[in-house]
């Protein structure tokens, strides 16, 4: 069985799946680790985050680590800060954060950050992707009644056919004129491949 290797960085996808299960945990009001494992489509896309960014495949992250996976998720605020998040995250005294720990922390500052809304004080660092941090777009308006930041700067999905989420098949020749592929004798009875001249 081949060994998983963490990639060390987290694709535009990856991101945006962390921020709406971060985002998502907070608006249920879900409040530790234990409550979120029951809900995989939240708890998986957080600890997938992790586990990409555990370069030493050693469920532990390192200062290095930890502090390459804030920037991914745009809550890198330095690396001084990085350290007191860990001494914050560190359970066991370690000097590292564990998968758990992690995620423990993430439920926190979701519920945070939920707080911090409805309080009308908006972003503060470490409570969302900044501006310049990981591809995301400046996080300005919010859609009205749910504290989910507003999706601009996507691209628009167009070209899609209604229903389907297939591509609108335009551009191609229309397919009329051709016999249905039925009636090819089966493929069998070749001589092997081999023998030919060299």
């Amino acid at each position: 069985m081949a060994r998983f290797i963490a990639k060390g960085y987290l694709t535009p996808q990856e991101k945006t799946a962390f921020w709406t299960a971060f985002d998502q945990i907070g608006q249920m009001g879900i409040r530790n680790e234990r409550e979120l494992k029951v809900r995989a489509e939240l708890y998986d896309p957080i600890a997938h985050a992790y586990i990409q960014l555990d370069r030493g495949n050693d469920n532990h992250l390192d200062l290095q680590e930890m502090n390459r996976l804030l920037m991914e998720i745009g809550m890198f605020e330095g690396p001084g800060r990085t350290r007191d998040i860990i001494r914050k995250m560190d359970m066991d005294g370690r000097g590292t954060v564990q998968l758990h720990e992690f995620v423990q922390e993430m439920v926190v500052r979701a519920n945070e950050k939920v707080r911090m809304m409805r309080a009308g004080r908006g972003f503060a660092p470490g409570y969302g992707p900044q501006p310049g941090y990981g591809g995301f777009p400046a996080q300005t308006g919010y859609a009205p009644a749910t504290g989910y930041p507003a999706q601009t700067g996507y691209p628009a999905q167009t070209g899609y056919a209604p229903a389907t989420g297939y591509p609108a098949q335009t551009g191609y020749p229309a397919q009329t004129g051709y016999p249905p592929a039925t009636g090819y004798p089966p493929a069998t009875g070749y001589p092997p491949a081999t023998g030919y001249p060299r």
